[in-house]
């Protein structure tokens, strides 16, 4: 899965020569020309996006001058900005309707908020070493530290009934963090 910024005729044609299976949003200013049905007459992508209706998907042949058919998937309001969305993908058409292109698309995004959540939380960017095992090692450790507190707060918000912010939880692990961990090393019965 890839989002815009990656998308390349080349790019998904080495994936396409790997035999991988892609899911990659089409930036604006790729415009092939595509066919919804064999019936109809070719015409860029963009121009298909006039047609599609205010809920739903279309799903388009993208033909490229001296290139491969890919399958592309139109979108109506499907990114957060409620803007079409146009996916080019190799997925097979019968196995994976639009509806399921559309919600592996979407997983891309909770992947990135994840990686964000990493980065950002656990100081995963501000490791000043050059020493390949250290860096390893910090890196596994905060995700672990990570994993840890996003268990805690989601066990939180259970045990308490209350919606917890998973980043309020993690910025403040600094005031929580120590006095779990020495409650837990004091035992049960302990106080």
């Amino acid at each position: 899965m890839a989002d815009a910024g990656y998308f390349s005729k080349s790019y998904i044609q080495k994936l396409q020569d790997a035999s991988a299976f892609f899911i990659s949003r089409m930036s604006k200013s790729v415009n092939p020309m595509a066919v919804c049905d064999k019936s109809q007459q070719a015409k860029p992508p963009q121009s298909w996006l006039k047609e599609l209706p205010s809920t739903g998907a279309l799903d388009l042949d993208v033909h490229w001058p001296d290139g491969p058919v890919y399958r592309c998937v139109a979108f109506a309001a499907l990114d957060h900005k409620k803007r079409h969305v146009l996916v080019c993908t190799n997925l097979d058409r019968q196995q994976f309707p639009p509806e399921v292109v559309g919600d592996l698309y979407r997983v891309r995004w909770q992947i990135e908020l994840l990686f964000k959540e990493w980065k950002t939380m656990n100081n995963l960017n501000k490791f000043d070493n050059h020493h390949a095992t250290i860096v390893e090692t910090l890196i596994w450790g905060s995700l672990l530290a990570a994993t840890l507190k996003r268990w805690l707060i989601n066990a939180a918000q259970q045990k308490y009934d209350r919606v917890i912010s998973l980043f309020t939880g993690a910025k403040s692990a600094h005031i929580w963090w120590l006095p779990f961990c020495l409650d837990i090393a004091r035992g049960p019965g302990a106080d």
